[in-house]
């Protein structure tokens, strides 16, 4: 199932997809109609505020390009959030995944997790750009990690 959360304007404030895994800007929490219960924020530049999960993850990134190939740990690191992210799924837990704008860094971090749950890095750039914004992962970089490491993810 595919649907979304609007808020008072005209955008959606965040979107879910399957159930159990939203995606959205930071201040997606507070909007939404439930308390998650994993709140894996991505933004380096805003410290989450615990109340709004049951358990937040802070996974300081930037939005800078950066070629991942040569930032092993950075990319491990994204990975061990991800199956944690995927276990918390798996156990039918809502897990919701923010930025500060809800399109890049969270998009990595969603999009991974999508491929991990069975989707094809394509069907995950149609999918978050279709419930999001056409502009998901229009970080290059981060839409080529998907785009690389999301078909192992799901073996």
């Amino acid at each position: 199932m595919l649907s979304s959360v609007i808020g008072r304007g005209a955008k959606p404030v965040s979107m879910i997809v399957e159930d159990t895994l939203w995606i959205g800007g930071y201040k997606a929490p507070q909007k939404l109609p439930f308390k998650p219960d994993l709140w894996v924020h991505c933004a380096e530049e805003i410290r989450p505020n615990k109340k709004y999960a049951k358990k937040v993850i802070w996974l300081k990134m930037d939005d800078d390009d950066w070629d991942w190939r040569s930032h092993p740990k950075e990319v491990e690191n994204i990975l061990k959030v991800v199956r944690k992210a995927f276990d918390a799924i798996n156990e039918g837990r809502r897990v919701v995944v923010t930025c500060h704008m809800g399109l890049n860094r969270s998009g990595l971090v969603t999009g991974l997790l999508m491929c991990a749950l069975g989707f094809t890095p394509g069907e995950v750039l149609g999918h978050l750009r279709a419930l999001r914004h056409s502009d998901v992962l229009c970080n290059s970089d981060f839409e080529d990690l998907v785009v690389s490491v999301g078909d192992k993810l799901a073996r």
